[in-house]
């Protein structure tokens, strides 16, 4: 196939399509040519010119190969890993050559440029050196803390956040809750829990785990017996994490906090716990029913108006009333669940400082009281009556347009009236309830003669 093809064009195939390639005598290893197919590659060994002996060319470990590689030409050559001192650095130029005879006392060598896989594999026993001696560290860190857990005095276990299962638990804790012969690793923690209060701490545990906060609560194991347990919430590798404390109560009654959050959890009457920006800290079950969710996670974090009001409006006009007030009630709006679907509720809520915190507590009645109903239909009914009387004793005495421009100014007067009722006469918070700038409210104020209360401002200001 290639008795055709003359020296030149071998030559030059050869030289293109190797990193480098050497022509170079059998007997004494002087170099007779060179040529360089990966022009970077001249920089790093300069001096390999004709007329040089390869071998001075190669680090002392190298020598040996190239006489064994020499020795070994053939048609079916052996590749053999040659170092050159490299001028850059310090670091060597690795090349895989391999050597064929052609005749005459010539051998031709031929190599490959080996430099980025030798950087690659540079960087790989960097990072398993690294791996090793981080995973030597972690080794370490969980024996110290196997040893401090098992010598301490308190007793601790620790819970995978996702589904409450005991990751952990010390001697101590395992005499607290001990039942039988069973192992306590992997189950979970419903198993040491009298049945009874399962849900209720299964249920302050998830509160805590999406709050990454803690708190106290008292339990009775199966046994029957209350211990206090202390919560703790925090991540461990993008996973949550819980550690509890149990302590003996020796009869001791529930602190205020700890009845407090029992009562909450239980109470029947929707109830949510907000900060002043009105973001979700925590939810009763009442109030997760009521808003269709499956668990009381799924709201901490939201902001109330996603549930409570429309546009939110209302939550603006009670978060501003309990900034103003500190409470509010019977606080007429609506409920809207996960599904889209709408309840009219009444609110009481009630606002708290703890610090420089401020917080705020809802407490969510659905419209359900059949008197409240009536009377709002009976007001309706009186108002639509009324409106009909005064628009049948227009007709023939005043135009159409008149009539109308009549009936619009009696509902523009009612609705500014019942934002001035619902917002405790905040004009600038009726303007935002109606939809409308507060000059627009100013000048409909003056032209129908009413109290327009007072602004944000004033009422700031005033106080």
């Amino acid at each position: 196939m290639f008795g055709a093809v003359n020296g030149d064009m071998f030559a030059l195939a050869v030289a293109n399509m190797s990193d480098l390639a050497i022509v170079l005598t059998s007997a004494d290893g002087i170099v007779r040519d060179v040529a360089f197919g990966d022009p970077g590659l001249s920089g790093q060994i300069p001096k390999l010119r004709p007329g040089t002996r390869l071998a001075d060319h190669l680090t002392i470990e190298s020598r040996p190969k190239l006489e064994a590689l020499l020795a070994g030409t053939s048609e079916k050559g052996r590749w053999r890993h040659l170092n050159f001192p490299g001028e850059e650095l310090g670091i060597d130029v690795p090349i895989s050559m391999q050597a064929f005879g052609l005749g005459s006392g010539r051998v031709l060598v031929v190599g490959r440029d080996e430099r980025q896989a030798a950087a690659m594999q540079r960087r790989f026993m960097a990072a398993q050196r690294d791996l090793e001696s981080t995973f030597t560290r972690l080794r370490q860190a969980d024996m110290r803390y196997q040893t401090l857990l098992h010598m301490s005095e308190l007793a601790v276990l620790t819970l995978d956040g996702d589904d409450f299962t005991i990751i952990d638990i010390n001697a101590l804790a395992s005499d607290y809750v001990r039942q039988g012969n069973r192992k306590l690793l992997g189950r979970k923690v419903s198993s040491i829990l009298a049945p009874d209060d399962v849900e209720r701490v299964e249920q302050m545990l998830r509160g805590y785990t999406a709050s990454s906060r803690g708190g106290n609560f008292i339990a009775h194991l199966r046994n029957g017996e209350a211990r206090r347990f202390q919560a703790a919430a925090f991540r461990f590798g993008g996973s949550p994490r819980l550690v509890l404390r149990i302590e003996q109560t020796d009869g001791e009654a529930p602190s205020p906090g700890e009845l407090f959050q029992s009562l909450f959890a239980r109470f029947p009457t929707a109830m949510v716990v907000t900060h002043s920006n009105l973001e979700i800290i925590s939810a009763n079950r009442a109030f997760v029913d009521l808003i269709q969710l499956s668990l009381e996670e799924n709201a901490v974090g939201q902001q109330l108006e996603r549930f409570v009001g429309e546009r939110g409006v209302d939550t603006s006009v009670l978060r501003i009333g309990l900034l103003e007030q500190g409470t509010v009630r019977e606080f007429a709006s609506t409920v809207t669940t996960a599904f889209g679907e709408q309840t009219e509720v009444d609110l009481d809520a009630a606002a708290a400082g703890f610090g420089q915190e401020e917080y705020f507590l809802f407490m969510l009645h659905p419209r359900e009281n059949a008197r409240r109903a009536a009377s709002a239909a009976m007001t309706t009914q009186q108002d639509e009556s009324e409106m009909a009387e005064r628009i049948v004793a227009g007709v023939g005495r005043l135009s159409m347009k008149e009539i109308v421009r009549d009936v619009t100014d009696r509902v523009e007067r009612l609705c500014i009236e019942n934002a001035l009722r619902l917002t405790g006469n905040n004009r600038a918070s009726a303007a935002e309830m109606l939809g409308v700038s507060r000059q627009n409210l100013y000048d409909k104020l003056r032209r129908f003669d009413i109290d327009g209360g007072r602004d944000e401002e004033e009422s700031v200001g005033g106080s």
